[in-house]
């Protein structure tokens, strides 16, 4: 029988050799909960491009040489932990963002923890306009007619992070590339049938025209497309005033004959100074079923004057008359 006092004795001693087995440190391989050894780490952070600066969570985060895809936290933070120090690429994925690809070399590291990756914004359309202008032109004795045809592009681009270099449309009929100048907020173009290489505007009706934006950084991103939907190929004729009416007293009762066609449409009427190639005056949205306009010249000073109307459809393409001109006697 063991004594008292050596039974005390031995529980104390196995009790320290426990306490001081859970305390040592896990050197031993096959302990689950031990380091793993040549297995290696990776940390960092995504945020936006532009200020301010913010973290950009669930962005996809893929490891190529391990097959790994990890996300960003709620603050664009992410780890990748327990791989092989294989050199290799992380790449950057959110829908909204344009991919980003960082290399890692670990050189003998045990850990990298990557400087702030930053993610610009992929610019998007806000609205986009495509539509035809036909313009009867002549001389000042109207004996000799002839037609001016054009194409307008109208667009307009949401860019959060700012950083848009440039604008311009592709078609498989174009040469090359037709670039947009900005006005405002809003990208835009006029171009003739030469400039689009075709002889007339009826040749690239149903044909779409993308839309490319460059930013900054020399990317391009297809930010949206839209087809050519009409021609318009007649319009009005205008009847009173016209041929260098003389002795027009104010108010002015502009007529023109009735445009018939198949398709929803407005008028927009023009006034011109004939020293001036802006219009003095328009009134667009007249309806379809007008055939004249009365107008207060009373602010106009006596002069030479011409004006036009214009058939305008749905989609803005239009067809512009030849010019009435008048001259106004006060």
């Amino acid at each position: 029988m063991l004594k008292k006092g050596f039974v005390s004795y031995l529980i104390l001693f196995l009790s320290a050799l426990f306490s001081f087995s859970c305390n040592a440190p896990r050197d031993n391989p096959l302990d689950p909960n031990g380091p793993k050894p040549g297995l290696v780490e990776i940390t960092g952070t995504v945020q936006t491009i532009s200020a301010p600066l913010t973290g950009i969570a669930d962005v996809s985060v893929f490891w190529i040489p391990g097959k790994i895809v990890v996300k960003t936290d709620a603050s664009g933070n992410f780890t990748i932990n327990n791989i092989t120090p294989d050199n290799g690429d992380l790449i950057f994925q959110k829908d909204g963002y344009s991919s980003d690809t960082i290399k890692v070399t670990w050189n003998n590291n045990k850990k990298i923890t990557l400087p702030i990756v930053n993610l610009n914004k992929v610019p998007t359309l806000d609205s986009y306009s495509i539509y035809s202008e036909v313009t009867e032109q002549s001389t000042q004795s109207n004996l000799i007619a002839s037609q001016m045809a054009d194409l307008v592009f109208k667009v307009k681009i949401i860019d959060s992070d700012n950083d848009i270099d440039s604008v311009f449309v592709t078609n498989d009929m174009l040469k090359d590339t037709l670039g947009l100048e900005l006005q405002g907020k809003l990208y835009q173009g006029t171009f003739s049938t030469t400039r689009l290489n075709v002889t007339n505007l009826d040749e690239i009706v149903g044909y779409g025209f993308d839309v490319w934006a460059i930013d900054t950084f020399n990317r391009k991103f297809l930010v949206g497309s839209k087809t050519v939907v009409r021609v318009i190929k007649s319009g009005v004729d205008i009847l009173s005033p016209n041929n260098d009416s003389t002795g027009i007293r104010p108010p002015v009762d502009l007529i023109w004959n009735q445009y018939e066609n198949g398709f929803p449409f407005t008028y927009k009427v023009e006034i011109y100074n004939a020293t001036n190639p802006l219009p003095i005056f328009t009134q667009d949205k007249i309806s379809k079923s007008d055939t004249n306009l009365v107008i207060d010249t009373a602010s106009v000073v006596s002069g030479d004057y011409f004006w036009t109307v214009s058939v305008v459809d749905y989609f803005f393409d239009s067809y512009k008359s030849q010019p009435g001109r008048f001259k106004i006697l006060k």
